[in-house]
C-alpha cells in the first residue's frame, strides 16, 4: 500500500508541474520566450588571439572570428589597416601567399581572402573541411591542413575560388599544426607525437613514420634536416630529420611553461611557452640546447610567434599580440685561446636577460 501511495504522489506532482509549465508558457506576446534561430550577430569585437603571421611590415593577427591586418612598421604604434567580416567560428592559423591570405577557423574550414585591398579583405573561395581546422601551411599551389580529428587534408588552391581537396593522410589521427619542409610533412599530432607523410605527390600523400615524443604535440616547425615539436609539458622537442624515413629524437629542452608553438631561425627556436610568454633557444647543438633570452607575459597565454627582422610578434591568446626586440647577443674579446665568447653570461649559467618590449595591440 505504501508504493501505492507513493506512486500516486508522484502522480499528482507530476501534473502539477506540467500545469505549471505549461502555464508559464501561455503569456502573452510581451513576454513571448525568443528562440535561438531569432538572434542575429550585428557586430564583433576583440576575442582570443592563437594566430600571428607577418609579411614585411603587415602582421595578419587571428583576433576571435576575425582576420585583423595590422601595420607593424613602426612596432610601438601598431595599427588596425583592415579587418574581414567574422566567420563562423575562432580563426585558428593563418599564412599569407602574395596577394592571398589562408585562414583557417576551426569548424568553418578553410577560407582564402583577397588581399589587394588590405582595408578591406574580401573572401573568394572556401572549403569546408571535414574536421575541424587548426593549422595551415601553403607552398606553391597546394595548401596543406591540420584538420583536427581527420589528419591531413591536402588542397589543390591553383583556382583560389574554387579550393579542391586533392588527399588526406592519417585521418584517424589528431592533427593541431602542420609544417612542410621540402617534401615532407610535419604534423603535430597530439598523443600520438610527431607523424611524417611524403607529400612528393600531393594528390598521393604517403604515410611514412612516426614519433611518439613524451608529451603532448601542440606546435611542429621544420627544416630540411631538424623538426622542433612544441611537445606541451615536455616543452621543446628536437628530432634529426636527415633521413626523413627515419627521424630519430636529438635532445629537448625544458622551457618553464607549456610550449603550444614553435618558429625557427638559423640557430635560434623560438618557443611560445604558454603562461611562461617566450623563450628562445640557441639549438646549435641538438644534444644540448641552451636558453638565451625570454619574454614574460603576465596573466597572458603566448600559443604562437613571428618574427621580422630583429624583432618577435608573440600571440597572446589572454592579451593580444605583443611586439618584442630580438636580444642581440655581445661580444667580447678575451686574451686566451678559446678567442671570442657569445653571451658569456649564458656561459656561467645566468638567467638569460630579457627581450625589451616595443609595442602591444589588444583588438
Amino acid at each position: 500500500m505504501g508504493g501505492r501511495r507513493r506512486l500516486e504522489r508522484w502522480a499528482r506532482v507530476s501534473v502539477a508541474t506540467a500545469a505549471c509549465c505549461l502555464a508559464s508558457l501561455a503569456v502573452g506576446p510581451s513576454r513571448a520566450l525568443i528562440a535561438p534561430g531569432d538572434w542575429r550577430p550585428v557586430g564583433q569585437v576583440g576575442g582570443p588571439t592563437p594566430a600571428v603571421c607577418v609579411q614585411g611590415t603587415l602582421a595578419f593577427v587571428g583576433i576571435g572570428p576575425r582576420l585583423v591586418v595590422l601595420d607593424i612598421s613602426t612596432p610601438s604604434a601598431m595599427r588596425e589597416v583592415g579587418a574581414t567580416a567574422p566567420f563562423s567560428d575562432f580563426v585558428q592559423d593563418v599564412a599569407v601567399s602574395g596577394n592571398r591570405a589562408y585562414v583557417v577557423a576551426g569548424a568553418d574550414g578553410l577560407r582564402v581572402l583577397d588581399i589587394s585591398d588590405l582595408a578591406r579583405p574580401t573572401e573568394i573561395g572556401r572549403w569546408n573541411t571535414p574536421g575541424f581546422a587548426n593549422g595551415i601551411a601553403v607552398t606553391g599551389a597546394t595548401a596543406f591542413i591540420a584538420d583536427g580529428p581527420f589528419g591531413l587534408q591536402v588542397v589543390d588552391i591553383s583556382n583560389p575560388a574554387h579550393p579542391s581537396p586533392v588527399g588526406s593522410a592519417y585521418s584517424m589521427n589528431y592533427a593541431f599544426k602542420v609544417a612542410v619542409a621540402g617534401r615532407y610533412a610535419y604534423l603535430a599530432a597530439a598523443g600520438a607525437g610527431l607523424l611524417i607523410v611524403d607529400v612528393t605527390n600531393p594528390a598521393n600523400p604517403r604515410e611514412v613514420g612516426a614519433v611518439d615524443t613524451p608529451g603532448y604535440a601542440y606546435g611542429v616547425a621544420a627544416t630540411n634536416d631538424w623538426v622542433y615539436v612544441a611537445d606541451g609539458w615536455e616543452r621543446l622537442q628536437i628530432l634529426d630529420a636527415r633521413e626523413p624515413a627515419h627521424v630519430v629524437a636529438a635532445g629537448s629542452y625544458k622551457t618553464p611553461g607549456w610550449a603550444f608553438g614553435v618558429t625557427v631561425s638559423g640557430s635560434r627556436a623560438y618557443v611560445a611557452d604558454g603562461f611562461k610568454g617566450l623563450r628562445v633557444v640557441d639549438v646549435a647543438n641538438a644534444s644540448a640546447p641552451v636558453e638565451v633570452g625570454q619574454y614574460d607575459v603576465p596573466e597572458g597565454h603566448a600559443g604562437a610567434v613571428a618574427l621580422s627582422g630583429n624583432g618577435a610578434f608573440i600571440a597572446d591568446s589572454n592579451n593580444g599580440v605583443h611586439a618584442v626586440r630580438r636580444f642581440l647577443l655581445t661580444r667580447t674579446r678575451t686574451r686566451s685561446s678559446i678567442g671570442d665568447r657569445l653571451n658569456f653570461s649564458v656561459f656561467l649559467g645566468f638567467r638569460p636577460p630579457p627581450m625589451k618590449t616595443c609595442g602591444h595591440f589588444v583588438a
